[in-house]
């Protein structure tokens, strides 16, 4: 499916939709992943002890993901945020909705557990 977008910042051309389920859940834990690592990080170099860096990281990425995923948020009870990820021209979406806040607490726990095995 070819949509026309216009983004501000540039000149008009297409946007390819790409619906993938597998390319978009690839992208979106990569996403999650990188959120992770962006609150877990500056915890650990902030002092915070692990257990208690992690309880504070999971709670924000799981808050972050449900607002992303539109789990907890609407406009006018009919649009709702939509996560995609751009690649030149595609733009990769899914019919199936953002599952964020469903890896949440695994991804969390995975990513930690392995910044704190490092440090």
């Amino acid at each position: 499916m070819e949509v026309n977008f216009t983004p501000a910042y540039r000149t008009r051309s297409a946007m390819n939709i790409i619906n993938d389920s597998e390319q978009f859940n690839d992208a979106q834990e990569g996403f999650l992943r990188a959120l992770v690592r962006a609150v877990r990080l500056p915890l650990g170099e902030a002092g915070i002890e692990s257990e208690q860096a992690f309880e504070i990281t999971q709670k924000i990425v799981f808050s972050v993901a449900s607002l992303i995923d539109g789990a907890t948020v609407s406009s006018n009870g009919q649009l709702k945020p939509a996560l995609g990820f751009r690649e030149g021209s595609n733009l990769h979406l899914t019919a199936d909705g953002g599952s964020l806040h469903e890896q949440a607490f695994d991804v969390t726990l995975e990513v930690c557990g392995d910044i704190d095995e490092v440090g």
